[in-house]
This record gives structure tokens, C-alpha cells and sequence, in this order.
């Protein structure tokens, strides 16, 4: 399956964009004001192009790992999830953190980290969804992903870029003000789902050097457009925001873009 579709992997921009409207339209209810503004911004948040993506790899011989899953498989769309879920040959997922007690959509779970995390399976999918900035140790990362992944397995990374403007501020300033920040602009009351960040795989460059040194290929690179700080504070601002997204794309600056998905496939 993999070795077939991996040529064609692509930044669905329709497939997205039709999830997001399935999930935030209606029929006979109104669409929110911010889900609204987005539409006419043409501005489509990152996480569905995850979501294309994964809509796509996963099938029913899917034998996937979801590294740092919590207790969600894709936090806004049970029913992706669900329907993800029982697509998938296997599904395991595992966190070192408990709240990974919580998750329904996995079929085996551990709470566990990556490195310490021991089976005999081995994954022809494995997924890391906000996770890469959390990774301590690249090296010992990616070496433990390699040895859980059978010949031609594809890994997938969503992640945030070092080099966008929201993440450098969040990897510069301390985490007890990067916990301040979260609470107020995007209202989390709670601090058991956030952790430390490195940032020392968060780089397109760093990426490639520690997956291709293991024995794997990159597939496909794409960097996100990524507007979440002002849209619940301040539209004016919200739309600041989106706008400096589309600059950097139609200058070419895309680098300096907030988040970016990656595809690598394991040679042997």
C-alpha cells in the first residue's frame, strides 16, 4: 500500500478544506464567526492536512503507532478518529503521561516513552502529532523508530517549525511564561497537557540529517501556514496574523512558517 501511494503524497489543499467545512458546517446551523472568517481568509488550519494525509495512508493493513497520542487521536474530530480507529489492522498508541488512560480510540495502549518502549511488533505506520519539539535526544529518538518499523514503513510528523516566529518565542522564553501565554490566549486552565520543548528536531535540515543517518528517505516535506494565537483575542489581530501567513507563502518565505508536515519511508 505504502509503496504504492508514497509517490504521490501532496499538500491536499481541497481535501482539506472540505474537512474543515464538514466539521464546522451544518446543514441548518450557522457557521461560527471565526469559522466563517477563516473561510473567507482562505486560510485552513494545519491540522487538516494532517488529517487528509492520514485519511489517505491508513487502510486496513495499517499496523500503526501513535507516538504521544494522550488522550486523543485527533483532538477536534471524534468521529475521524473513530472512524480511523476502526479502519487500522492495529493501532497503538502510547504517552508517558496518564492521560493516555483516557484514550478510547487506540486498540492496545501503553504509558510509556518512546525509548523505554519495548515490543515485538513492528509498525508499517507510525505517526508523531505535536511531539518532535518535546524529543530530548534525536538521536536516540529516531534510532528507537527505526527499530520499530518494518521495511518500507512510513513515518509521519506534524510538527512546529524553530524557525517560525511563534515557535521561536516559545522556545526562547522560560515555560513557566510560555504556560502564562497559553492560559490567557488560548484559555487552558490546566497544565498537565503541556510539556517542555527543545526544538532539536524542529528544523527541515535537522530532520533530514537523524531520519536519513537511521536508514530512512524523505518522502515529502511541506511547511503550514499556522494562525492560533489572536483567534479567540483579538479579530483585528487574528487577521494580522493570517495575512503575515500568506505573505511568507506568496514571497516564498516559507520557512519561516509556523508548522510543517513530513513524510520519511524506512529503506530496509
Amino acid at each position: 500500500m505504502h509503496e504504492n501511494y508514497m509517490k504521490n503524497i501532496t499538500l491536499n489543499q481541497q481535501k482539506a478544506l472540505g474537512m474543515f467545512k464538514k466539521l464546522h458546517f451544518k446543514p441548518g446551523i450557522p457557521a461560527g464567526k471565526i469559522t466563517a472568517f477563516m473561510l473567507k481568509q482562505k486560510y485552513i488550519p494545519p491540522d487538516f492536512f494532517y488529517e487528509a494525509l492520514l485519511t489517505e495512508l491508513v487502510t486496513n493493513t495499517s499496523v500503526w503507532l501513535d507516538v504521544g497520542c494522550g488522550r486523543n487521536l485527533l483532538p477536534h474530530d471524534y468521529e475521524l478518529s473513530k472512524n480511523l480507529s476502526n479502519r487500522a489492522k492495529l493501532l497503538v498508541g502510547i504517552d508517558p503521561d496518564l492521560n493516555i488512560n483516557d484514550n478510547v480510540f487506540v486498540h492496545m495502549k501503553k504509558q510509556v516513552c518512546l525509548e523505554d518502549f519495548e515490543t515485538s511488533q513492528r509498525f508499517n505506520l507510525i505517526t508523531l502529532r505535536m511531539v518532535a519539539e518535546h524529543v530530548e535526544s534525536p538521536v536516540k529518538f529516531v534510532r528507537k523508530i527505526a527499530r520499530l518499523t518494518e521495511s518500507s514503513g512510513l513515518i509521519v510528523i506534524y510538527t512546529v517549525n524553530k524557525f517560525g516566529w511563534v515557535p521561536f518565542l516559545t522556545y526562547i522564553t522560560s515555560f513557566r511564561i510560555h504556560l502564562f501565554f497559553q492560559k490567557i490566549l488560548w484559555e487552558v486552565e490546566e497544565d498537565k497537557d503541556t510539556f517542555p520543548t527543545y526544538m532539536r528536531m524542529n528544523t527541515k535540515k535537522c530532520l533530514n540529517k537523524v531520519f536519513i543517518k537511521n536508514g530512512f528517505e524523505p518522502v515529502f516535506f511541506s511547511y503550514l501556514e499556522e494562525a492560533s494565537i489572536f483567534y479567540k483575542l483579538f479579530k483585528p489581530l487574528f487577521w494580522l496574523e493570517i495575512k503575515f501567513q500568506k505573505l511568507l507563502t506568496f514571497t516564498g518565505l516559507d520557512m519561516f512558517k509556523n508548522n510543517y508536515l513530513a513524510v520519511y519511508r524506512k529503506l530496509k
